[in-house]
């Protein structure tokens, strides 16, 4: 579901010629995110791993509730600022849409 809402917000209001650009800039983002996503939480885990032991169950554990936290963190995030840009709804007065519609008609149809 979010791959798709994705390339859909990404292709919104590009021209129809740009859109196999917008579709490329979206799965590059998304291959780049994705990678260095990755190496940020094996950093943060092994970062948090509380033992010196190599191979040691519970510094596992340790390191990965961390990244787990990160990662529930950005989401949180994300969110936040995804329902900050959300746009209000737009408010056009009755004067300023009968203008446009006027600007809007042919000369021949107001008798000019």
């Amino acid at each position: 579901m979010v791959f798709v809402t994705m390339f859909a917000a990404a292709s919104t209001g590009v021209p129809a010629e740009d859109q196999g650009i917008g579709s490329g800039i979206a799965t590059t983002g998304r291959q780049i995110g994705g990678a260095v996503g990755l190496a940020l939480r094996i950093a943060l885990a092994g970062a948090f791993n509380g033992t010196p032991a190599e191979g040691d169950p519970a510094g596992v554990v340790d390191g990965v509730r961390a990244a787990v936290w990160a990662i529930a963190a950005g989401i949180g995030l994300t969110a936040l600022a995804v329902l900050n840009l959300r746009r209000a709804p737009s408010t056009i007065s009755a004067t300023n849409m009968a203008a446009a519609e006027t600007a809007a008609e042919p000369a021949g149809d107001r008798g000019l």
